[in-house]
């Protein structure tokens, strides 16, 4: 009996599946995710360290005040540690006041960062004898709101010396 059976042959298909359109979905939500995840990093880590270059910044500005103050004029005193609940609000460092009495702490708004505390100290060092005497200067500053707190505090030690020059010198130096 002669058969005039055509063998079915599989059409090739012509589109994406239902499964194949979810997979494909799943895909590019998860790679969005982990781009929108590295753009929020990335702007975090950039707040920080803007913050942290405005503190930096502060902090030197004051150490470079106290470097250009006379030795026998650098009042020892301060602390790290301790809020003054007088410390001016200001828009520049000043390390003394009209009166040239020191101040050991400032405030400072500054756009788009916050209010950065400035905090340094000034130590007298016992000296041996026929040594110099030493102060030791130490500044820090850091935020005191927003996500940087605590993430940007930044300090600065130096030390300046009094020296009376070389014997021969003469008469000893004014200490500087």
């Amino acid at each position: 009996m002669p058969t005039n059976h055509r063998l079915r042959r599989a059409r090739p298909e012509a589109g994406f599946t239902l499964v194949e359109a979810l997979i494909a979905m799943v895909v590019l939500i998860t790679g969005l995710t982990a781009v929108a995840n590295l753009l929020l990093v990335a702007a975090s880590t950039n707040g920080v360290a803007s913050t942290m270059s405005a503190t930096t910044a502060e902090a030197s500005e004051v150490m470079d005040l106290l470097k250009a103050i006379p030795w026998s004029n650098l009042t020892p005193g301060g602390s790290l540690t301790a809020d003054d609940p007088a410390a001016p609000n200001t828009s520049e460092h000043r390390v003394t006041d009209d009166n040239g009495a020191f101040q050991y702490q400032s405030y400072r708004a500054v756009p788009g960062v916050g209010t950065i505390r400035t905090r340094w100290t000034i130590v007298q060092v016992a000296a041996a004898p026929g040594q110099a005497p030493v102060r030791f200067i130490t500044v820090t500053s850091d935020v005191t709101s927003g996500l940087a707190r605590g993430k940007s505090a930044v300090t600065f030690t130096t030390f300046r010396t009094c020296t009376n020059g070389p014997p021969s010198a003469g008469p000893p130096a004014v200490c500087q």
